[in-house]
Formats: C-alpha cells, sequence, structure tokens
C-alpha cells in the first residue's frame, strides 16, 4: 500500500502517534518543546524504544522565535543517552517517523493550538514509501522497514469537505479584514533597514556586604540610672556589648573577605570605581556561590557546627563554641545584668519604683515565692532586653546581606568614557559584546 493523506495535526493526535511506536522514532523540528520530549521519553521506557533520533538547528534562534522552549533543550541534554542527537543548519518542516509512518508538518506550534475551525490541512500522514525517502536523505540511517509489526491507525483528523460561503458573507469579511488594515498599517518591508544589533557578553556587578562587619556597639544606660536615688558620676552611662577581646574573636570578617575574594577571582574582573566586570552567562552561578557563602558564614556565627562549612577552619576546634556570636552576646548581657544589679541592690528608692511599676512582681514578693534578690534579677533581665533593647543574635544575623546591582555597558560608557576604557586592557574588546542584524523602520 503506498499512500499520502491531507491531515489535520494537534497536540493529542501528535501524542497519539509518538506513543504508537514499537520500534523507531525519528524527530526532526528546528526546536523542541518540553511536552513532545516527555512523550518521547515515556514511548521510549514503555515500549523499549532503541532507536529514536532526534534533529534539531544548531545555535538558540529558533528557540527564541517560540519554534521550542530551553525546559525541552535541558531535558535533552539531562537525558542524552536515550537518544541520537544530530543538528543541522535550518529545518523548515517537521518530520516525525514513528515505525513505517510519519507526519510532516509546520514547525510552527501556533497551528496545533487551535483547530476546530481548520478548514485546510496541517499537515500530511504517509505510509513506508514515503519513509524509505526520507530515511534515505539522511546519512547513516538503515532503511529497515519491519513487516513483522502491527500497522498504526492513523491518529489524525481528516479535514472535513470544504464548504463554498456566499457571496454576502465573503464581502462582510474581506471589508472587515481591510478595515483593520487601514486602522493600523501593516509595515512595508521596503521601509524597513537593516541594522547591526548587540548582546552585551559582560555586565558591570556592583556589590555591597551588609551586616558582616562586627563593630563594637554601646548602649545608652541612663533610662536605667535614673531610677537610681544616688547619681553617682564614676556610674558608666552606656555599656560596651562587645570587649576588645570579643572583637578580636570576630575577625571573621577577615576570613568572609578572604572566602568571596576567592569566589570572585573566578568570576569577576575588577574596573575600579566603575565595580567589576562578569560574563552574563556566569551571573547565575556566580550567585549561588555568594549565597551559600553567605549562609555557611550565618550557620558559623550562629554556632551551628554540623555539616560542610568552609569556616571551621579558621577556628580551633575544641574552642570553636567560644567563637559563637550568641555564647558572646549572653556572656556581654549577663555581665550587663550583673552590673546593673550591683548598682541597685541597695538603693532602696530604685526598689519601690520597681514594685510600684511592676505589681506581678511585689504581689509575689509579698506572698514569699521570690525572694528579694530574684525580684531583682528579674526586674533588671526584662529591663535590660525591652527597656535597652540588648540586641541578640537573629537580629544581628538578620542584617547580613550581599546586595547585587548590575548594569548594562552603554556605547557611551564603551566608546566615551577614557576612564573606563583603561581598564578593558585585560579583555579583548570584540569579546564584550555579539552583534547581530536586525530590521528597523526608517522615518520619513
Amino acid at each position: 500500500m503506498s499512500e499520502m493523506k491531507f491531515v489535520k495535526v494537534s497536540k493529542p493526535s501528535i501524542s497519539d502517534f509518538i506513543r504508537a511506536a514499537r520500534y523507531r522514532i525519528l524527530f526532526i523540528k528546528p526546536a523542541f518543546y518540553r511536552w513532545e520530549i516527555e512523550e518521547l521519553l515515556s514511548s521510549i521506557q514503555k515500549n523499549n524504544i532503541n532507536k529514536c533520533e532526534l534533529y534539531f538547528e544548531k545555535g538558540d534562534e529558533s528557540i527564541r522565535f517560540g519554534l521550542g522552549d530551553t525546559e525541552a533543550l535541558n531535558l535533552i541534554i539531562k537525558t542524552k543517552d536515550k537518544f541520537n542527537v544530530q543538528t543541522v543548519n535550518r529545518i523548515k518542516l517537521s518530520i516525525l517517523v514513528v515505525d513505517n509512518n510519519c507526519l510532516i508538518y509546520s514547525p510552527n506550534i501556533a497551528q496545533l493550538d487551535d483547530e476546530s475551525d481548520l478548514d485546510f490541512p496541517s499537515g500530511f500522514y504517509g505510509d513506508e514509501s514515503l519513509v524509505k525517502k526520507i530515511l534515505l536523505e539522511l546519512p547513516g540511517n538503515d532503511v529497515d522497514i519491519s513487516t513483522n509489526i502491527k500497522e498504526i491507525n492513523n491518529p489524525f483528523g481528516e479535514i472535513r469537505n470544504f464548504q463554498p460561503q456566499g457571496e454576502q458573507l465573503i464581502n462582510e469579511q474581506l471589508s472587515n479584514t481591510l478595515s483593520k488594515l487601514e486602522n493600523y498599517p501593516p509595515i512595508d518591508p521596503k521601509k524597513l533597514k537593516k541594522i547591526n544589533l548587540y548582546r552585551n557578553n559582560f555586565k558591570i556587578l556592583k556589590k555591597q556586604l551588609l551586616g558582616i562587619k562586627i563593630k563594637n556597639k554601646k548602649l545608652n544606660i541612663n533610662s536605667f540610672l535614673k531610677l537610681l536615688e544616688s547619681k553617682n558620676e564614676r556610674l558608666l552611662s552606656s555599656w560596651n556589648i562587645f570587649s576588645n577581646e570579643d572583637i578580636n574573636k570576630f575577625q571573621n570578617m577577615y576570613h568572609f573577605e578572604k572566602e568571596l575574594q576567592l569566589i570572585d577571582n573566578e568570576f569577576i574582573i575588577d574596573i575600579g570605581r566603575f565595580g567589576s566586570l562578569i560574563k552574563t552567562q556566569q551571573i547565575k552561578d556566580y550567585e549561588e556561590r555568594i549565597n551559600k557563602l553567605k549562609d555557611e558564614f550565618i550557620n558559623f556565627m550562629k554556632g551551628k557546627f554540623e555539616g560542610e562549612n568552609r569556616f571551621f577552619k579558621y577556628i580551633d576546634n575544641q574552642n570553636k563554641h567560644n567563637y559563637t556570636l550568641n555564647q558572646v552576646l549572653n556572656n556581654s548581657r549577663n555581665e550587663l545584668i550583673y552590673y546593673l544589679e550591683s548598682i541597685s541592690i541597695d538603693d532602696k528608692t530604685f526598689l519601690n519604683r520597681l514594685l510600684e511599676e511592676d505589681r506581678f512582681l511585689k504581689r509575689e514578693l509579698e506572698e514569699e515565692r521570690i525572694t528579694l534578690r530574684e525580684v531583682y534579677n528579674n526586674y533588671i533581665k526584662s529591663f535590660v532586653d525591652n527597656r535597652l533593647k540588648f540586641p541578640n543574635k537573629d537580629e544581628m544575623l538578620g542584617k547580613i546581606d550581599i546586595k547585587f546591582d548590575l548594569y548594562d555597558i552603554s556605547d557611551e560608557l564603551l566608546n566615551s568614557n577614557e576612564d573606563f576604557k583603561k581598564y578593558l586592557g585585560r579583555i579583548d574588546l570584540v569579546e564584550l559584546r555579539n552583534y547581530e542584524e536586525g530590521y528597523q523602520l526608517v522615518k520619513e
């Protein structure tokens, strides 16, 4: 039997055709969609297909024109062992061979979205005679037509008989079309001029480190001193949250900058006051590496010593818990509480104000459920946390961040700024941009 039929092509019918495969699939398209590759993989696994060839175009243009998607390309790369992949320069038709049958149709997927009102065919369905001709055109293919498999039922709908429309309806349609064209005129190709477009291979990167460096911070305690009867000038009016020894412990900023520099050396090129240059294709990897570095640093400062963390190598394993921010803050807070207790324990005015302000503590003391020392301790702890706002580790570590700003390299910067051009000695100027051809409407 030798025949070729006009057919109506749709996504479901293509899926059914692929699922019917028993020993061979050959798919030729400019680019693929994810759903097509998923159907192929499903058929390969379910029907144990060992001949599945993919032909598609080199480069990214077909995907950019909407004839395929990036997800499909990723899936092909991940499952490349399932396919025999070939890339060619130009493909104008989609050809799908399944066993001894084939489908030829337009690669424009828009034709497959809605076929309900189709009057004319959108594809050709052929048998083994056409399959042989296709295979002969492709080098390295065995023209093997199996006679031991079941004939595939044509899954593609045939076109209904064309019904001519009346003259009045045709005139209305032509009038509506003309009205749209007059209101929104099409562009005359003769008025388009060819121009050069460019895509930057690099971007300017500017980053800002926030909250990384641990600096000493003074806590104003005058609000507590006002509760005391005696106004001793020798009393401290502020409290250093970190001692000099603590600051020395937290020279982790140096370690962070050291690790950050190792990453920067891989990805970016310093251009002085302009920031840095980074390849556009490496931006995602760079951000992932930097965010991982930040997360490890925060976990290190929190004292989470399980798992892999590059900052462990900078500390003595036996004393590592002394380096945690939480431990240092707790020590400083406890010392402040002890100091405030020591200057207020014998101050009767302070005790009276305390009990007047905190009726709960007063009742607990009167009913002898807590001691006087515990009253002082509980009140001062609450005062330090809620009135003096003693910082905690989550508050401080929550401010740690690395901000990225990316900028395009403008023509003015590239061609007119002499300071900027001085930094480009390490980069071939040809590499900064890719130039492509395009069209622009000529203004009259």
